[in-house]
């Protein structure tokens, strides 16, 4: 189904787009704008692709005033950190005649001004033009990955995987990460255990079961009769310590086997 200028209506776009969603990747719910997706520029943190080897991209704009005299240079802490990867710097500067410039222009052999990121996680700003751009505004976007950050898939959240995978975005910009994780349940009650996720800054849901010692599958936060406390089944993680997730079982789902989803954000 093509559609033309003409024929574009609300309902119509919608049919479309019904349409070529399949053929996404299953990156409709995870970028906000799927067609173009680094476009959407903001001075928060935000994901917005996954570069060669796996990792996540993040893309960042920021403002600063060059203090940079002629042939001289200044550090810039524009709030990231943890930067492995800078994929592309790109921005624009304001002489002081207001014409503005691409940064990392030059021109007769002479760079206008040039930008990279340092091992510091700090862009580092050149004055290779003249005075014309000392306290004018000069405004970057950077596009990075972070060193803390592992190689990931994208899914929509419906492909269930027991490898790490990104399903979304969370309301500050950092990517909602989906893994789903099997073992079997402690030999008491109210046990912590490392069942493999990374270190955590917040598990946004969980959803799964485990199988009690009467083969019935027991859903996570909930039981199999109302008030018999040995079918509990319970899951939990402390925020401020480690990555262990609390277990609450009842007598007949301990030493048992569960299946269980986890949808997270990362510590940074």
């Amino acid at each position: 189904m093509a559609l033309t200028n003409e024929q574009i209506t609300a309902q119509n776009f919608k049919s479309f787009y019904n349409q070529i969603r399949p053929y996404l990747n299953g990156n409709v719910p995870t970028f906000a704008n799927t067609f173009n997706k680094s476009d959407l520029y903001s001075t928060d943190e935000q994901f917005i692709g996954r570069w060669t080897d796996g990792k996540p991209i993040y893309q960042k704009t920021a403002t600063f005033t060059c203090t940079a005299t002629y042939q001289n240079q200044q550090t810039v802490d524009i709030g990231i950190s943890n930067v492995d990867t800078a994929v592309s710097i790109n921005g624009m500067v304001v002489l002081d005649n207001n014409v503005k410039i691409p940064v990392n222009t030059y021109a007769n052999g002479t760079a206008y001004c040039a930008t990279w990121l340092t091992d510091t996680d700090k862009i580092v700003f050149f004055n290779f033009y003249d005075n014309r751009i000392v306290n004018q505004p000069v405004t970057v976007t950077v596009q990075y990955t972070k060193s803390t950050d592992s190689a990931v898939t994208i899914s929509d959240g419906t492909e269930y995987s027991t490898t790490e995978q990104i399903v979304g975005k969370w309301i500050d910009g950092r990517p909602i990460y989906q893994m789903t994780v099997q073992g079997t349940t402690p030999a008491s009650s109210g046990t912590r255990v490392d069942v493999g996720l990374p270190t955590l800054a917040q598990i946004i849901d969980v959803e799964g079961y485990v199988v009690d010692k009467d083969d019935w599958t027991i859903f996570v936060g909930t039981q199999k009769q109302e008030g018999v406390v040995n079918q509990d089944f319970f899951v939990c993680h402390n925020v401020s310590g480690d990555s262990k997730i609390w277990f609450g079982c009842g007598s007949s789902t301990v030493n048992r086997p569960y299946t269980l989803t986890f949808r997270y954000i990362k510590s940074s």
